[in-house]
């Protein structure tokens, strides 16, 4: 997760850990940190990441950069792109989602959302869609 604001940072994590599902979240604060994650999963032999979330707070000056270098790197371009955002504008969003976002997800606005809106973004990524790298079975 590219987020580069502690208290958000940390309220991910908790509510992430408490959640039930065993995730592994890496954090980064920069774009260049991200990168610098990815080369060494990939030098270490080290799994790539099944989604990658990005703050829009966090990275205002080159988000729409990341989206593309991520999407026209061939190492990177199955990994799911997760934006979020705490302000809404219409014309980032589509910038986003031409640039190769998966979702664009409108951070909570109030403490009493966070647990519901980290806890459903779980469900929906580690529950319901198949991954890369996941194997599946039909009934």
């Amino acid at each position: 997760m590219l987020e580069h604001d502690d208290d958000d940072r940390y309220i991910t994590d908790v509510v992430m850990r408490e959640s039930g599902y065993a995730v592994d979240i890496h954090f980064v604060e920069s774009s260049n940190d991200l990168f610098a994650f990815l080369i060494t999963c990939e030098r270490m032999h080290l799994p790539l990441p099944s989604v990658i979330l990005m703050s829009y707070n966090a990275m205002r000056a080159d988000l729409i950069e990341t989206i593309t270098s991520l999407r026209q790197n061939r190492q990177y371009t199955h990994i799911p792109i997760v934006v979020l955002g705490g302000v809404v504008d219409p014309s980032l969003v589509s910038a986003c989602y031409t640039a190769g976002a998966n979702s664009f997800i409108r951070k909570p606005s109030s403490a009493s959302e966070i647990t519901g809106r980290i806890t459903s973004f779980l469900h929906y990524w580690f529950d319901t869609v198949v991954l890369p790298g996941e194997t599946t079975s039909t009934p």
